[in-house]
């Protein structure tokens, strides 16, 4: 059934996960890129309602620093009544990667409030939290992810001390992450940090 939004729509979204999570080189990206716009819009423009469509185009797009465009479905997907965690973690992560910080938060505290059981979520809170300046409220959303089992959170943890300079504790907390976990100055590096000795 060539106009199943849904299954578009999902498809589109499986595209785009594999960008993430599978193992590709530059060009599979780039196709998978392609793929996930062409079939995000395909379920778009069949039924305008399906959130997923527009967060799908809205993160291909952001990928691809199309800023104006990625901007554009992002806000077509939070127009949409909508009560599936997934999709306002997406528009949270969206708005963390552009720096954005306080519509991160809404979207990010309405989707745990969604899903509280939901480990990433409070993760890439914290790390918004964080980014926004306010420790506090970070180190609790951060230890709420851990307290769920979701070690990547330790990355963002470190983070907090590494902001006030402590590399000891940073380091201490890397420490907990398994082994051939990226270093303490590759991490600092992709926030636009430097670590000093």
């Amino acid at each position: 059934d060539p106009d199943f939004a849904n299954a578009l729509a999902y498809l589109a979204s499986s595209y785009g996960a594999e960008i993430t999570w599978g193992n590709l080189d530059d060009v599979q990206a780039d196709d998978r890129l392609d793929l996930a716009i062409d079939t995000a819009s395909r379920a778009g423009l069949v039924d305008p309602s399906i959130v997923v469509a527009w967060t799908t185009l809205g993160m291909a797009h952001l990928q691809r620093l199309n800023w104006d465009e990625a901007k554009f479905f992002i806000g077509r997907a939070e127009q949409l009544p909508t009560n599936d965690s997934r999709y306002m973690l997406d528009i949270g992560l969206f708005y963390t990667a552009v720096g954005w910080f306080d519509d991160a938060i809404a979207a990010l505290e309405r989707s745990v409030n969604l899903t509280p059981e939901d480990s990433v979520a409070y993760s890439i809170l914290g790390r918004a939290y964080l980014s926004n300046g306010d420790m506090e409220l970070a180190l609790e959303s951060l230890n709420i992810s851990i307290e769920k089992g979701y070690p990547a959170a330790y990355v963002n943890m470190a983070m907090v001390p590494l902001t006030t300079g402590d590399r000891r504790e940073a380091d201490s907390i890397f420490r907990t992450i398994s082994v051939g976990a990226p270093s303490l100055e590759r991490i600092a590096a992709e926030f636009g940090m430097t670590v000093a000795d």
